[in-house]
């Protein structure tokens, strides 16, 4: 993809996204404005392509991940939720309990991770 495109991207989302919500149909106005003061409206499909790209990006890097030994129960589920978690799978990984991972951090409450603890505190005495 055209390295404008995604420039010109991040810089409507940049702009969108520090802009109060009133203010975002001017925002997009004055974005198109500008592509065709510079005469970059050809660009503009290739640009939304680039914003797509973008924000799908962004959901997988906040995607969040919880692993079950066994598939969970429905009240597991339902407090999943307050984790924000996207994807539920039964992991052959996880001996026991769970693993939640996303969002740059892991909450590791498997029997694999308890071993890994203790293994790890043992060599650091």
């Amino acid at each position: 993809m055209d390295a404008r495109s995604t420039f010109y991207a991040k810089a409507l989302l940049d702009s969108w996204e520090k802009a109060p919500e009133s203010e975002r149909g001017q925002v997009a106005d004055r974005f198109v404005e500008l592509l065709r003061v510079e005469r970059m409206l050809p660009l503009a499909p290739n640009i939304l392509d680039a914003i797509e790209r973008l924000l799908a990006e962004r959901l997988k890097e906040q995607a969040v991940r919880a692993e079950f030994a066994h598939e969970p129960t429905s009240r597991q589920r339902e407090s999943l939720k307050h984790f924000w978690v996207s994807e539920v799978c039964e992991s052959m990984a996880v001996i026991g309990g769970f693993k939640i991972s996303g969002r740059h951090k892991i909450i590791d409450a498997s029997v694999a991770g308890g071993l890994e603890q203790m293994r790890q505190a043992l060599i650091l005495e």
